[in-house]
């Protein structure tokens, strides 16, 4: 009824009042495939469940490799009495079965969408991009494609879940402009929405292109996004999302190859560059896409490009496959695979920022540095606007902006002339932005940093940006810490929190392998635990700096917790419970249903 209150259908209803099995079947095979149909192939003869299977496949492209869904059909039409399992392990249908039968219609595997050939006889008629969107469609170069944003995140969904019907929902209520709050609002009232989803929302509008930032808190639908609605052509939709997403146009190229979502993003993660096999945000391009026509479903979860896909795919440029793979290698193939995600980064942070030829990819490589740090940038880089946006949305009461002018240099040093520190007063105002930032790769001239202290502005070495992009993957700092990184006075503080995440790692390390060697080698007095004080006074001769005593009553109470259960505390001893490696697997199990979470806002 909503999304906290179901109730029964009349039809369940009905089944209930009257008892009548058959009535339970008929509404499965109303509204799930291949249910009755299974009844008019076994009203020919019996069959045994991997014979069926085949004909399943062969008939209705169901694309079973094992019997489960079968079986589950099965059980369901033997526990109504219509069909009976043998003693041969052939499945019969029973007279019930037959009788049942006539009263339902079934679905004829030769009319079906997978069993009908694509016509293409009569000129597919495209409207034309509007001027706005074409406008960024012809600044689509190869670059510019591989940029593109890894994630078309979370799009809220009204009853119908219709995905692009949300999108003008929203596009809609930000025209002309919506504030913060009011968006909250409506999203609550239209989608149900909590609080918590709407900065998701939030970075989602604005990463496809559709909502822009036009001051503090305030967001306007964009110039594209606006003719859009206009248009009510879905087109223009997908030529937005095409230029903001990576592997969304490219999917209409793709299917020939790949008709599924899970085929289809292990083909984006190993041909386009995804960083992972986002499953669950290929189904929602799929989605998309099915509902701008340009594909159609041939059978449960399969799909095909139709006649207008195939012309509109014709229209946009495409990234071609390897591309997104090969993007300005940083080291030799071999050991391009064995970086962290950061690594690759950092090195792609420091080459860039020296090939001045190309400003585009020194401004795409600091939003991606930014985007991997956990906070939500965007870059933008068009005529009279700033090069980077970044949000800072946790940890702060409200959220912060940041503007960055990216600059890269040749010579690895950024003179004064080279900054308009003018200019970059009336981004912050037009933004609403509370900080300003320059990044390129060194700012030798003190003059620089004294205009740039005058006008509150922050210089961030590529090489500084770059180390706090390998330390992330190791000492990972939370986003608010990272607003340090914008206040000169605060960079210096960065290092000795990386210093402490060191600490705390290289201390977990010892208190652990400590307990474990006194379990094993059980001492009579201690019982094979020990107490803090004990701990204290073995690991200050054990360790490079004296540990703190209560840096090791937070590291096991972290171990002693009940979601890690390493360790367990009796009185004033702490006992390893298992070996590290177990301890280790709970809590990799842990980060892999936090990482969940990403994959839930999509």
């Amino acid at each position: 009824m909503d999304r906290k209150t179901v109730q029964p259908t009349e039809a369940a209803n009905h089944w209930l009042e009257t008892g009548n099995d058959a009535l339970l079947i008929a509404t499965m095979h109303a509204h799930v495939r291949f249910v009755g149909e299974i009844l008019g192939i076994l009203d020919d003869g019996d069959i045994g469940h991997e014979e069926l299977k085949n004909l399943a496949n062969e008939r209705f492209a169901l694309g079973w490799s094992s019997l489960d869904q079968l079986r589950r059909r099965t059980n369901w039409l033997r526990c109504a009495k219509l069909v009976e399992l043998r003693f041969d392990n052939k499945l019969a249908i029973t007279n019930a079965g037959r009788s049942f039968l006539k009263s339902v219609e079934l679905a004829d595997p030769t009319k079906l969408p997978h069993s009908q050939q694509l016509t293409t006889d009569q000129p597919v008629e495209i409207a034309e991009a509007s001027e706005a969107t074409q406008a960024i469609l012809a600044n689509l170069d190869e670059v510019t494609l591989k940029s593109r944003k890894f994630t078309l995140g979370y799009i809220p969904k009204g009853a119908n879940g219709d995905a692009i019907a949300s999108l003008q929902a929203l596009v809609s209520c930000a025209m002309p402009s919506v504030s913060r709050k009011d968006l909250y609002t409506f999203c609550q009232t239209e989608f149900g929405s909590k609080e918590s989803s709407i900065a998701a929302t939030v970075t989602m509008l604005r990463g496809t292109g559709l909502v822009e930032q036009t001051g503090l808190d305030v967001f306007a639908a964009t110039e594209p996004a606006r003719a859009w609605i206009n248009s009510s052509d879905h087109l223009e939709l997908a030529r937005i999302l095409h230029s903001n997403i990576l592997f969304f146009g490219e999917i209409l190229e793709s299917l020939a190859d790949s008709d599924r979502a899970p085929s289809l993003a292990a083909y984006a993660s190993q041909m386009y560059g995804m960083p992972r096999e986002d499953v669950s945000g290929i189904r929602t391009r799929l989605q998309i896409l099915r509902g701008c026509r340009l594909i159609e479903e041939i059978s449960y979860a399969r799909f095909r490009l139709t006649p207008l896909g195939d012309a509109f795919k014709e229209t946009i440029p495409l990234l071609p496959p390897e591309a997104g793979r090969s993007a300005e290698p940083v080291t030799s193939q071999s050991e391009a695979n064995a970086l962290t995600a950061g690594e690759a980064l950092a090195q792609e942070i420091s080459t860039a920022s020296k090939d001045s030829a190309n400003p585009t990819r020194f401004e795409n490589a600091i939003a991606s540095a930014f985007e991997y740090l956990g906070l939500d940038a965007r870059r933008d880089g068009s005529p009279g606007n700033t090069d980077v946006i970044v949000a800072v949305p946790f940890g702060q009461t409200r959220m912060k902006l940041i503007i960055i002018d990216a600059k890269s240099s040749a010579s690895g040093v950024v003179r004064e002339q080279q900054v308009n520190f003018d200019t970059l007063r009336e981004h912050k105002k037009k933004h609403g932005a509370d900080q300003v930032a320059v990044v390129g790769p060194s700012f030798a001239e003190d003059r620089i940093r004294k205009r740039a202290e005058e006008h509150g502005v922050t210089l961030i070495g590529a090489e500084f940006l770059a180390e706090v992009l390998r330390r992330q993957s190791d000492s990972p700092l939370a986003p608010h810490e990272l607003v340090g990184l914008f206040d000169p006075k605060q960079q210096e503080q960065l290092k000795s929190t990386w210093g402490r995440a060191t600490r705390e790692a290289s201390l977990l390390t010892h208190v652990m392998n400590l307990l474990i060697r006194e379990s094993s080698e059980v001492d009579m007095f201690l019982g094979g635990g020990l107490s803090v004080e004990h701990i204290y006074l073995i690991l200050r001769g054990e360790m490079e700096s004296k540990p703190d005593p209560q840096e090791i009553e937070k590291v096991l109470a972290l171990l002693a917790s009940p979601l890690i259960r390493g360790v367990a505390q009796r009185g004033k001893n702490y006992f390893a419970l298992e070996a590290a490696d177990v301890t280790a697997l709970r809590l990799e199990s842990l980060a892999r249903a936090l990482r969940q979470v990403t994959i839930m806002l999509e």
